[in-house]
């Protein structure tokens, strides 16, 4: 299978198949990106007298901009326009993501020991599946408020799970 996450996005329910394959998500999830994919196709742009939308093509996305994250980044070695927001929150609970890799784990060992879960999504479908399969990308109406939002919910690649 090739590397499918570097070259422009190709909006097709096969991609999104060879997208969860390759990160080995559960199937509830391929499910929930599909049903998102549909509402993304069905829905039309929003309609704004402010915005005009026509211009946004999605398939012009290039993926090949988005830098692979080596494991031996940290971050000390982060992007100068980031590594002094970065270091400062190294002291308070936090998680550093750069292109939707995660480079800097920091939790309270005092709200862990209280129940609380702090952790990157791709992680917490391995450990906490259950909790994520209840609550996470739940269903709702199609609307045309919704078009970016089904979107996302189609092709996201990480974020945070409090």
């Amino acid at each position: 299978m090739q590397d499918i996450s570097f070259k422009p996005l190709e909006l097709s329910k096969k991609f999104i198949q060879e997208f969860s394959l390759q990160r080995n998500e559960p199937d509830w999830v391929l499910s929930k990106r599909l049903n998102y994919f549909n509402f993304f196709e069905q829905v039309p742009f929003p309609s704004s007298r402010r915005i005009d939308y026509s211009f946004v093509d999605f398939t012009k996305y290039d993926f090949s901009n988005i830098q692979k994250t080596s494991k031996s980044f940290n971050l000390q070695n982060l992007p100068n326009k980031v590594s002094f927001s970065a270091l400062e929150f190294t002291e308070q609970s936090s998680i550093i993501q750069l292109d939707g890799n995660i480079i800097s784990t920091n939790f309270s060992s005092d709200l862990s020991s209280k129940g609380v879960i702090f952790t990157d999504l791709s992680s917490a479908l391995k450990s906490y599946n259950p909790l994520l399969q209840k609550y996470f990308m739940r269903e709702y109406e199609i609307s045309e408020d919704w078009k970016f939002v089904s979107f996302n919910n189609a092709f996201w690649k990480n974020g945070l799970f409090i």
